[in-house]
C-alpha cells in the first residue's frame, strides 16, 4: 500500500532545504562528470578494474553525500524512512521486475543491443568485468534510484503539496506528474552528458523508460523498493546481453 499522503506523512518536512541539497548533488555530480572525464585520460598506467572503482565511488559521491544530508537536516523521518527505502513489500518484486521487463523489450525491439562490457576495446579483464557487473547491477541502481527518486522526486512532491501551490500546479495528481518528468529529465542528463550529441537510440529510450518507470513506481508505492528492483533488472538483462 501506499505510504499514507498529506503534510503530516511528507517525506521531508523541509522540502525546499531538500531540494537544496538535491540541486547540490546533481551539479556536484555534472561538475565531477566534467573534470574527471578529463582526468581519468591521465590516469592510463593505473590498472582498468582500479579505475573503474573510481568511476563507481567518485561519480556516486555528491548524489549520496545530498541524499544523507537531506535527510539529516530537512526530515524528521531519517533518511531510510524519507526516501522510502525502509519499507518493502513483496508485491514491490513484481512491479520491479514487470517494468524492467517492459522497458528492456522496447528497447530491445527497436535498438537491440550487441557488442561487449568494454566496447569498442572488447571484452574487459575478468577483474574489471566483476567490477562492472556489480556497478551496473547493484550500485548505480541504487544510488540512482536513491537520489533521483527518493530525494528529487520526493523532496519535489511534498514542495508541491502545500495548499497554496497544489492549487498554481492543479492538484496532487499534475504535481506528481511534474515531480517524474523533473526528475526523469535530471536523471536523462547525466546519463547523456558523457556521450554530448552522440547519443544512441538504445540510451534515450532506456533511460527515459527507466526514469519516467522508476518514477510511477515510487509515486504509485509510496516506496522505493520497486523502482530500485526495476533498474537493477534493466540493467542485468543489458549486462547479460552484452557478455553472450
Amino acid at each position: 500500500m501506499p505510504e499514507p499522503s498529506g503534510s503530516s506523512a511528507r517525506a521531508y518536512s523541509r522540502p525546499g532545504l531538500a531540494l537544496v541539497f538535491a540541486a547540490l548533488g546533481f551539479v556536484g555530480t555534472l561538475l565531477l562528470l566534467t573534470v574527471y572525464l578529463s582526468l581519468r585520460a591521465r590516469w592510463g598506467a593505473l590498472p582498468e578494474w582500479l579505475l573503474s572503482v573510481l568511476d563507481l565511488v567518485l561519480i556516486s559521491l555528491p548524489m549520496v553525500v545530498a541524499v544523507i544530508g537531506a535527510g539529516i537536516a530537512a526530515s524528521r523521518m531519517g533518511i531510510a524512512r524519507a526516501t522510502g527505502i525502509r519499507s518493502w513489500r513483496w508485491m514491490d518484486l513484481a512491479y520491479g521486475l514487470g517494468v524492467g521487463l517492459v522497458v528492456r523489450a522496447i528497447v530491445e525491439l527497436v535498438a537491440p543491443t550487441f557488442g561487449t562490457l568494454g566496447g569498442p576495446f572488447g571484452q574487459p579483464a575478468l577483474a574489471t568485468t566483476v567490477v562492472l557487473v556489480i556497478g551496473a547491477v547493484l550500485i548505480s541502481p541504487f544510488v540512482e534510484e536513491w537520489f533521483f527518486r527518493g530525494l528529487l522526486l520526493r523532496a519535489l512532491m511534498d514542495a508541491m503539496s502545500g495548499a497554496r501551490v497544489s492549487r498554481i500546479v492543479g492538484g496532487p495528481g499534475v504535481a506528481s506528474v511534474i515531480a517524474i518528468v523533473v526528475s526523469t529529465c535530471a536523471f536523462a542528463s547525466l546519463h547523456f552528458m558523457p556521450w554530448g550529441s552522440n547519443i544512441a537510440l538504445s540510451l534515450a529510450i532506456g533511460t527515459f523508460g527507466v526514469g519516467l518507470g522508476c518514477g510511477i513506481l515510487t509515486v504509485i508505492t509510496g516506496r522505493l523498493g520497486a523502482a530500485l528492483i526495476a533498474h537493477a533488472s534493466f540493467n542485468a538483462i543489458g549486462v547479460v546481453l552484452l557478455l553472450a
